[in-house]
């Protein structure tokens, strides 16, 4: 049985990415251990895959320090944990998840001994850091941060970008070309699957049982717009006073977000969870909510997301409203209902046009549906396992090849 390393600096029971990889890995008859933060539920993994946790909290905050301080102490606890399972397992792919581009180096053990490397690029962090840390020395900070990118993708045998704009963005910042593969962050038919999530009642939504549910999930910062939907909520409800609001998840802005609800006086119309659900409970509670909103606003770093949240409430049949940004423009063009970034006025107004017609709700479902399946048929001609075939030379047989 051939052996896999996977290193991030995240938590595994609620990074989808991190859980696809290792599971298409341990499908194909690999043993895969995963290194990440401490979090809850993180020991729920499929067979042949095990998971070593960094005893830690994951930093959220506006500390530059103090976010160097975390990754440090990640990179430090990752790095002694890949060398002993090194030791023990001899492992023949390494592959490390950003963010930070510098974790690549929590896997030089393994590297240096001979491992593949892949380095999955999940974001792009010089425009998140700009996004985050505005001044004077934001510049600065990207640009050193670009040169960082650069020098991780040195060490490493392959690179995956996140959807075909963001394989651009990494050329363009000298990564080279052939070094580039793409995999696109599509939710897991057998977990987001529409039929069997309704299937489920989860508590969460019992009492709003009569309400049309508007939900949003994810992590609460400034660039996903949670302040910008809250205000365009209070302007539909006074035309559709049966709105209720679902916020799934937290993170810097959650302070901001509670005084917001309480300023707007919507004490009684949002539910604010404000912690992340689980991959497993998560599909239960989206799928009986009838809209999905993805507020962001027009960044550097937002241009260039296709959002994870987009495609889970695609997969689920929900219908949608998005910021008209050019990446999800690029594959969702007239899929989902558009407001202009930032425009609280024009989000309410699409709130209010698709709680009003059911139909156009139909047909958003029905172009989101054909989009998603487009893309499904694209990963399958090139699945994931291509890519670590390629890299270790089809090692372990062609039943590697099967797993997408």
């Amino acid at each position: 049985m051939p052996n896999a390393l996977i290193i991030a600096y995240t938590h595994f029971a609620t990074d989808g990415r991190v859980r696809r990889q290792a599971e298409a890995l341990a499908v194909s008859g690999w043993h895969v251990d995963v290194i990440c933060v401490a979090g809850q539920n993180d020991d729920q993994a499929q067979p042949n895959v095990v998971v070593h946790t960094v005893r830690m909290a994951r930093y959220q905050g506006k500390s530059r320090a103090s976010y160097a301080r975390s990754y440090a102490r990640f990179f430090f606890g990752a790095t002694a944990l890949a060398a002993r399972l090194y030791s023990r397992r001899r492992h023949e792919l390494a592959v490390v998840c950003t963010m930070p581009d510098l974790a690549v180096v929590t896997a030089l053990v393994p590297r240096i001994r001979g491992a593949k490397l892949l380095l999955d690029v999940h974001d792009t962090m010089p425009e998140l850091y700009e996004d985050k840390f505005a001044g004077r020395w934001a510049r600065f900070g990207s640009g050193l941060l670009r040169l960082e990118e650069r020098l991780s993708a040195v060490l490493a045998h392959r690179v995956l970008a996140v959807h075909e704009p963001h394989r651009h963005r990494l050329m363009e910042a000298g990564v080279p070309a052939r070094k580039i593969r793409v995999l696109l962050n599509l939710p897991q038919r057998n977990v987001f699957d529409r039929a069997k999530a309704l299937s489920k009642r989860p508590a969460l939504l019992e009492p709003l049982a009569k309400k049309f549910v508007v939900s949003w999930h994810g992590t609460m910062s400034k660039r996903l717009g949670v302040d910008i939907a809250l205000p365009a909520f209070a302007l539909a409800r006074k035309q559709c006073p049966d709105l209720h609001l679902l916020l799934i998840g937290s993170g810097d802005q959650a302070p901001e977000v509670r005084g917001l609800i309480c300023q707007l006086g919507l004490q009684e119309s949002v539910t604010m969870t404000e912690r992340w659900l689980p991959l497993a409970e998560l599909p239960a509670v989206l799928a009986r909510t009838s809209l999905g909103l993805v507020p962001n606003r027009d960044t550097r770093a937002t241009r260039l997301m296709l959002p994870e949240k987009l495609l889970e409430y695609a997969m689920l049949g929900i219908p949608v409203v998005a910021a008209r940004l050019p990446t999800i423009q690029y594959y969702f063009r007239d899929s989902i209902a558009y407001f202009s970034p930032e425009k609280s006025d024009e989000l309410a107004e699409a709130i209010v046009r698709l709680r009003q017609d059911e139909r156009l709700r139909r047909e958003l479902q029905l172009r989101a549906a054909n989009v998603l399946q487009q893309l499904e048929a694209e990963q399958k001609a090139r699945p994931y396992m291509s890519v670590v075939n390629e890299m270790v030379n089809n090692r372990g047989g062609e039943m590697l090849g099967t797993a997408a």
